[in-house]
């Protein structure tokens, strides 16, 4: 069996993913115990580790993702845990869910009780959604109002909001990309798939069960 903590790029690797990972879940997780769970996958996973140090520094990076992926898995349960939730609880939304979204809610109003969302199912998306885009600056729910009000699929609907704001179309789009992305920080943090916070990926939304968790612990200490 090769001995991977000889390895100064591995054990380099390790060390960089339980300290970003023991950060994030400081007070639930320590460093020292990630860094073992990413050691005792090391090697379990012979096969791999072989496959991606044939790749070089292609290899480096599907190495550190899979690190990263392992690590917050188990830091998330240790969490879990202790604040009495589920890890499935959890789940993740992407930027097109938001982007769909929104020209319903500015059709119908943000009101779910209205019944034009009698037939939808997954209501707590919604509400998030609905949440997240009250927290929005004026100016920000102004621009999103203007954008996604009619069809955003229209290519014109970009031109159309540059000639009344006197910018360009590209500098409006841009705009809200990052107008989407404040909602997609709002309903949480980078998915365990997702360490470099690529906004075309998932993104983490704490469900009730867990807010509620983390509520109650922090009032009973």
């Amino acid at each position: 069996m090769k001995l991977y903590h000889e390895d100064e790029e591995i054990a380099r690797l390790v060390s960089s993913v339980s300290g970003v990972v023991g950060r994030r879940f400081s007070g639930y997780a320590s460093r020292d115990d990630i860094s073992q769970e990413i050691w005792a996958w090391v090697y379990t996973h012979p096969s791999k580790m072989s496959e991606w140090e044939a790749l070089a520094d292609d290899g480096a990076r599907k190495l550190k993702r899979a690190m990263y992926h392992v690590a917050t898995g188990w830091a998330q349960e240790q969490k879990a845990q202790q604040l009495g939730y589920r890890t499935r609880d959890l789940f993740y939304y992407r930027l097109e869910t938001i982007r769909l979204a929104l020209p319903v809610l500015f059709e119908h109003g943000f009101d779910l009780s209205n019944e034009a969302y009698a037939d939808f199912t997954d209501r707590a998306l919604w509400l998030d959604i609905v949440r997240a885009v009250g927290a929005l600056s004026e100016a920000d729910y102004r621009l999103l109002s203007r954008v996604f009000s009619g069809d955003p699929e229209r290519e014109t609907i970009y031109a159309e909001v540059a000639a009344e704001s006197e910018t360009t179309p590209a500098a409006i789009r841009q705009r809200t990309t990052r107008i989407l992305m404040k909602i997609q920080r709002t309903l949480g943090g980078p998915s365990p798939d997702n360490p470099e916070g690529n906004p075309h990926r998932r993104r983490k939304v704490r469900s009730n069960a867990a807010a509620i968790a983390e509520t109650r612990r922090q009032y009973d200490e």
